[in-house]
């Protein structure tokens, strides 16, 4: 009898566990929209290399790619808890965070960086413009309202000291619509934030004899990295625009973020997942190269998720902010 009850106790423990097993087998994996931007741009072709590379290597987790309006509609999206994932500038992610610029404040966190946007300073080659402080007076296209590069043509130009609503013949047109008005001569020049290679810049500064880019003076990028804690001194390489020299620029970091609640282990998985094969998605953009561990927190404007600190410290890059 005894050894009767011991068999079916030993039978139950083990159904028990299988049963257990079966049901971690079978949990359906976390749900996670990750919001980017068009079809086609940046933020799309990078977010869904790194959705295919979690998704393939961590069967807990589905990202699920979302096309969004961009930097600010992917913050706006994360308050409200549409999407779990987004990508966004570390300028209006400092924004966001704290409920300026028609954002509502909430707890933001930083996964990883993305890449580095640089300020490109496109000129007319008969603008007579060869600094910022040049700007003065001239026809000057800051993009669309609203946007991140807005903010950060608008920060450059007042670092030199220029008031973009009364020193210069504003423009705030999108990126296509200013290389077309410079193209015509309706613009004398424009500001636009981007990650290097940007096509129609190329395509207006390599095929044409009518613009080139310039260079921001050290005095203007001092006077945006000391007031500013989202801006970086960083250079757009000699020869991708036809420049000859490499030209000093500032930018922010692009970066992917989530809400502080997002669960420890989440993070912490997303950010292995990514890391950890990295291989699998540095190709998708030539923007990817500069991700690296070592680069990872680079120009944080908010905290960084405590799962993805956690990796970060197994990895030994981890430098207390």
């Amino acid at each position: 009898m005894k050894t009767r009850n011991a068999a079916i106790a030993l039978l139950a423990g083990l159904a028990m566990i299988l049963g257990v097993a079966a049901q971690q087998a079978c949990a359906a994996p976390t749900q996670l929209r990750l919001g980017t931007v068009n079809v086609g741009g940046t933020y799309y072709i990078v977010g869904t290399a790194f959705a295919q590379t979690i998704n393939k290597v961590d069967p807990s987790l589905k990202v699920n790619v979302e096309v969004t309006g961009g930097s600010v509609d992917n913050l706006r999206l994360l308050e409200s808890k549409n999407i779990e994932l987004g990508m966004s500038t570390a300028i209006l992610s400092y924004y966001a965070s704290k409920g300026m610029n028609g954002f509502k404040p909430f707890d933001l966190n930083v996964l990883t960086a993305i890449n580095t946007g640089r300020a490109h300073i496109v000129v007319r080659k008969d603008s007579g413009i060869n600094s910022i402080k040049d700007m003065r007076g001239k026809r000057i296209s800051t993009a669309e309202p609203g946007s991140a590069t807005e903010v950060i043509a608008v920060d450059i130009l007042k670092a030199a000291g220029i008031d973009p609503d009364k020193d210069i013949k504003r423009q705030r047109i999108n990126l296509m619509d200013s290389v077309d008005a410079l193209a015509d001569g309706r613009c004398d020049g424009f500001i636009y934030q981007a990650g290097i290679g940007v096509p129609s810049i190329v395509e207006i500064t390599t095929t044409s004899d009518k613009a080139k880019l310039i260079g921001i003076e050290s005095s203007v990028i001092k006077n945006m990295t000391s007031q500013y804690k989202y801006y970086i001194a960083t250079e757009i390489p000699a020869g991708v625009y036809g420049n000859e020299k490499t030209l000093p620029s500032v930018g922010a970091v692009n970066h992917l973020l989530c809400r502080a609640d997002l669960p420890e282990d989440v993070a912490f998985k997303i950010v292995s997942a990514i890391f950890e094969h990295r291989d699998d998605w540095v190709k998708a953009h030539s923007s990817c190269k500069e991700q690296t561990l070592q680069t990872a927190t680079m120009g944080a404007s908010v905290p960084v998720h405590p799962g993805a600190i956690r990796y970060y410290k197994s990895k030994g890059v981890w430098k207390q902010k």
